[in-house]
């Protein structure tokens, strides 16, 4: 949250001073033909300076967006962290998939634990309640299909924390025959 972006190294932050050098002797080069009223050795130790100027520009260029590639998979993990451990605020991409997700009692349930024990939802909590649908949808495929077809047909909204009202039906009647 204080640091949405990593921090580049040091080797990284080079490329600007590589690209002025290499400028630098590219300019210098460049200058050294237009130097037609000086003398012969003048113009080979302009021409030097410039070369070593350039040379040296294009070895920090090269070494530092090297370095940037080997640092690579840290500005991925760094990312993915974010999304993983940051605040769903406005910023967050999974925002509204968790608004989404919130519509399932289970989920929602979650959502108001995290809340009373921690304070506030971070990506994490919407990848738990993606988990935690996707459970009660898979318990909810092995009910028998007597049982599934039943609640289809019932007119009442299903109660999730109690029993079909076909097997609540059904206890009673066996509670009334035991007695």
């Amino acid at each position: 949250m204080r640091c949405p972006k990593r921090i580049r190294s040091a080797r990284a932050r080079a490329v600007p001073t590589g690209a002025v050098l290499t400028s630098l002797g590219a300019v210098g080069v460049g200058v050294h033909s237009f130097l037609a009223g000086t003398s012969e050795a003048g113009r080979q130790a302009i021409l030097m300076g410039s070369g070593v100027v350039l040379v040296a520009g294009l070895i920090v260029l090269a070494v530092s967006v090297l370095s940037a590639f080997g640092a690579l998979h840290l500005e991925l993990s760094h990312g993915t962290t974010g999304l993983y451990f940051g605040r769903l605020d406005e910023q967050h991409p999974w925002l509204y998939k968790t608004v989404n997700i919130t519509h399932h009692p289970a989920a929602e349930a979650y959502r108001r634990h995290v809340l009373r024990e921690r304070g506030w939802l971070r990506g994490l909590d919407y990848v738990m309640m993606r988990e935690t649908v996707r459970v009660h949808d898979a318990m909810e495929r092995t009910l028998p299909t007597r049982l599934v077809a039943e609640r289809i047909q019932l007119l009442q909204p299903r109660d999730e924390n109690a029993a079909s009202p076909a097997l609540r039906g059904r206890e009673q009647e066996r509670s009334r025959s035991q007695k």
